[in-house]
């Protein structure tokens, strides 16, 4: 309200007519204003869900190599570090690293292990 009645002092607009374009602004602000927050939520749950997929395919791939490293009797903590330090980690200080080297290194450990195994069982 202050800033309406400044706004109107400063502009040397009567208070009649200063109240109704102010309204008339301040009802297109929040309609811009409320449009960007739609925006930046809708953006938030589309960056939420791509982070949560891409969480999920870490996960997967992280209990497949963990699985192969036990059948290959390897070590699954230097394995998965080979990759990414951070998908070994308990702390929750620094989150899993879900960046597309890291789902690319993930695939290329699994090829490998799946490759070692192969070799193992042909011998």
């Amino acid at each position: 309200a202050q800033i309406e009645k400044i706004s109107g002092e400063i502009s040397g607009y009567s208070d009649h007519l200063s109240k109704t374009m102010i309204c008339s602004l301040t009802l297109e602000e929040q309609d811009l204003t409320l449009r960007k927050l739609n925006e930046y939520q809708t953006h938030l749950r589309t960056l939420q869900k791509e982070k949560s997929d891409r969480l999920n395919k870490v996960l997967g791939y992280v209990n497949e190599v963990h699985t192969l490293c036990g059948v290959l009797g390897a070590d699954f903590t230097q394995t998965v570090c080979e990759v990414h330090p951070s998908l070994h980690r308990t702390d929750h200080e620094q989150s899993t690293n879900i960046s597309d080297s890291t789902l690319e290194g993930l695939e290329q450990m699994i090829q490998k292990l799946k490759n070692e195994r192969r070799a193992r069982f042909q011998k």
